[in-house]
């Protein structure tokens, strides 16, 4: 199980050494990059330049996590964009990002990374911009589908 010291360790490295983030995202870009590609790249258009920034470095945090705990496959394309219809199948239902949290949150093993997400969306007095609505409820998509994918596929 992976747990919130185990992220905030992740989150200390990448920001003592962001060298460490970048061979993660190398890693990324070796293993998974159409995994990388379809779930950002799908909805990016709805995203800011800031919000997709974060989104990435979201994405690449999971993934580190993720990487330490489990063997990382390559993700079929095919399953990728399954599992992103699943996911804005349920933002559809739900439209709403609390609504949408606790719909995902009883389908997820891994219950402290999808918390992590919860608290990195969260409004933050100490960012220097705004997540819209609509950015929260697509990092929430790609993200939970992110994890479904490499946790649990």
């Amino acid at each position: 199980m992976i747990t919130e010291e185990n992220l905030d360790k992740i989150v200390e490295e990448f920001e003592k050494d962001p060298s460490v983030f970048d061979r993660t995202l190398a890693s990324i870009e070796d293993q998974n990059i159409v995994m990388f590609d379809i779930l950002l790249g799908s909805h990016a258009e709805i995203l800011n330049d800031d919000e997709m920034d974060y989104l990435v470095f979201l994405y690449v945090i999971l993934y580190e996590a993720i990487s330490r705990n489990y063997e990382i496959k390559t993700i079929d394309p095919e399953l990728v964009e399954k599992m992103d219809e699943a996911s804005w199948e349920t933002i559809n239902l739900h439209n709403d990002f609390e609504s949408c949290y606790d719909a995902f949150y009883t389908s997820i093993e891994e219950t402290e990374l999808l918390e992590f997400i919860y608290v990195s969306l969260d409004e933050d007095e100490d960012r220097e911009y705004e997540i819209t609505a609509s950015g929260k409820l697509v990092m929430l998509s790609v993200l939970v589908s992110e994890i479904m994918l490499l946790c649990e596929a």
